[in-house]
């Protein structure tokens, strides 16, 4: 077996083929967990060793800061043209835009922390990156539901298309920016060589 990893390596070395496996092992990851998360939500209900899902707490506290945080923007850009029941903003024109769970953010949060935890590199450097990470992504979050409000808004008929196909591969995007950092400058140490360089310079 080891041989067989070795031979592998050595394979992968010779043909330069490094950064496709990472690209490879990135896809992995992130689908991978999407599959078990929407397995684990869908047939589990997200129960573990018991009848109540364990991230309710967490989902509903997070709904609440997205929708309270992304309200103070919508607020900014639309005044007063809006009224709110729960967490949806109803607009002037018969638009609304509910904010609920899975609007939360957590999965792509765990998604980040998986990829980060499982490719390799200095743990001490881990312990600030995934944080600041997280934070980036609650950020783009933020971005991606008040742009969303402004579409409803003003063009409401776009609403599918930007929600499918700009907003959520912008948010998959941050993770995708964040991952692509990590490999290129903090894993098996490129940062210290990137500082001794610097110096000797």
């Amino acid at each position: 077996m080891k041989k067989s990893v070795a031979v592998l390596k050595e394979f992968v070395e010779k043909n330069r083929l490094k950064p496709m496996v990472d690209v490879v092992w990135f896809a992995v990851l992130l689908f991978g967990f999407h599959f078990l998360w929407k397995y684990w939500e869908d047939s589990w209900d997200f129960r573990l060793f018991t009848d109540q899902s364990i991230f309710i707490p967490v989902f509903d506290f997070l709904t609440k800061l997205v929708f309270n945080v992304s309200d103070y923007f919508v607020s900014f850009f639309l005044g007063s043209h809006y009224k709110i029941i729960g967490h949806t903003w109803h607009f002037e024109n018969g638009g609304y835009v509910e904010i609920v769970n899975g609007c939360s953010g957590l999965k792509a949060s765990f998604q980040y922390i998986v990829i980060i935890l499982f490719f390799s590199g200095p743990f001490k450097h881990k312990l600030w990156y995934i944080p600041m990470g997280l934070i980036l992504l609650f950020i783009g979050n933020i971005i991606r539901i008040t742009g969303l409000t402004l579409v409803v808004f003003y063009y409401s008929s776009y609403y599918l298309f930007t929600h499918n196909y700009i907003f959520r591969p912008f948010f998959y995007g941050i993770i995708f920016i964040l991952w692509v950092i990590w490999v290129e400058y903090f894993r098996d140490g490129k940062i210290k060589n990137i500082r001794k360089k610097r110096k000797s310079q």
